[in-house]
């Protein structure tokens, strides 16, 4: 058993809006949809001024929707973007877990449980608890068998992809 904040570091690099820099935004959708481009706007007209940075590659999740699959990995394309206090970014600690893997496992009702489990509150508004998070419990298995895992989903994939193909035919 492994811990969620053994295979996740919170990440909270801080950024002051600047009123003349020009910002890329970031939103994730429910129902693992994943991590978007909200828009770009300029400092100026950003009301909360103390926000954090994104990198590529990170994962993140909506505080208040994560219940609701409203997480992911940040794409390329939202390198540097921000996002208020709402939103969770953390390193993915690849000694731990393989990336590819963690994708996989972000699917898992295991993960969603997790994510269940630590959103607390009375209302529809209900909010992570990062401490009981990151605190949580699953069942990881190690590296090697993390990678034979993934070559048998990748192969499984690839004959779905087939059968697709035939049908659409």
């Amino acid at each position: 058993m492994k811990r969620i904040g053994d295979i996740l570091t919170r990440n909270k690099t801080a950024v002051v809006v600047e009123d003349d820099t020009r910002y890329k935004q970031v939103t994730i959708r429910t129902n693992y949809k994943g991590v978007v481009l909200r828009g770009t706007q300029d400092g100026a007209t950003i009301l909360t001024k103390n926000q954090f940075a994104v990198s590529a590659g990170q994962f993140i999740l909506s505080r208040i929707d994560a219940r609701n699959g409203a997480f992911g990995i940040v794409p390329d394309e939202l390198e540097g973007a921000i996002v208020t206090n709402d939103f969770l970014a953390f390193d993915i600690n690849e000694d731990v877990v393989e990336r590819e893997f963690f994708n996989v496992f972000l699917q898992s009702p295991v993960f969603l449980e997790a994510c269940i489990k630590a959103s607390r509150g009375n209302t529809n508004r209900k909010r992570v608890d990062e401490g009981f998070f990151l605190n949580y419990e699953v069942d990881l298995p190690a590296l090697p068998e993390q990678n034979e895992l993934i070559k048998k989903i990748n192969k499984g994939r690839a004959k779905l992809a087939l059968a697709q193909n035939g049908i659409t035919r």
